[in-house]
């Protein structure tokens, strides 16, 4: 008997409250316990809490994106998971970026009371190990218009498609930081200036990237940001070492809330 067939346990990532609480009734029919996680940093903190022998992730997610979490899961999970399941209201829409998403595979969002039989046969294909390959795409066999559509979504994917756009532009190191002083995201040039991947980046303490000498200037400039609600200079030494080089830490604020920071270098 299999790790998967003593452990059953599932786990949930998706901000849609509702769509998550109709996965977990799912779930229990076939015996499943199932954990829930309603955005990316939550979801990566259940895996660093246990093993899922299940996973069920929603691509477009704020803060941390469904991408990266299943990314994570690749990189980081000693024991795999059996099946990751990615899963959007968007799929059209993401066509020709599928190829990025390390999922086994794909489930179509659609109104509730037509996907029951769609995870059920889904749950088959996946505990029996026979049917599709992998990367077969699981949709409502009876839907009217695109697969869940969803216009807060549709938004959503836009707004974060736009962010992602600039950053990947910009020539300088960016990276975004919570309150919780965690990793959201790393522009490419910033990546390359630590020497990791975005996988060994994602949710880690953002002074673990800096070196030991480096972390009291980095805390100090973040307080100060946070008080005077102006961006501070400061000399950094990564990790990973390649010297100093200075960054310029910001508060990062929402609405008139502080979600966190931005460190520019």
């Amino acid at each position: 008997m299999t790790v998967h067939a003593l452990f059953p346990n599932a786990l949930i990532v998706d901000n849609d409250y509702f769509f998550v609480r109709f996965l977990v009734d799912q779930l229990h029919e076939r015996g499943y316990t199932a954990d829930r996680a309603y955005d990316g940093k939550e979801g990566i903190a259940r895996l660093q809490d246990g093993f899922f022998s299940l996973v069920f992730c929603d691509i477009i997610m704020p803060k941390i994106d469904g991408r990266a979490v299943i990314a994570y899961i690749r990189r980081h999970c000693p024991v795999q998971p059996k099946a990751v399941v990615a899963v959007s209201g968007l799929f059209v829409e993401l066509v020709g970026q599928l190829d990025g998403i390390e999922a086994d595979y794909f489930m179509a969002k659609g109104p509730l009371e037509q996907m029951s039989e769609q995870v059920q046969r889904l749950l088959d294909y996946i505990e029996t190990g026979g049917g599709p390959p992998p990367r077969f795409f699981f949709e409502p066999e009876e839907r009217d218009g695109p697969a869940g559509f969803n216009q807060p979504a549709v938004e959503l994917m836009e707004v974060l498609k736009g962010e992602r756009s600039i950053l990947e532009s910009l020539a300088m190191g960016v990276v975004v930081v919570d309150k919780d002083a965690r990793v959201l995201s790393a522009n490419p040039p910033a990546l390359e200036l630590f020497g990791l991947p975005a996988a060994e980046i994602v949710n880690r303490h953002i002074a673990s990237l800096f070196a030991e000498e480096s972390r009291g200037a980095l805390i100090g400039a973040m307080r100060s940001a946070l008080l005077d609600r102006i961006h501070r200079k400061v000399e950094l030494s990564g990790s990973s070492g390649g010297g100093s080089r200075p960054w310029a830490v910001s508060a990062w604020e929402a609405q008139g809330e502080v979600m966190g920071w931005i460190l520019c270098g």
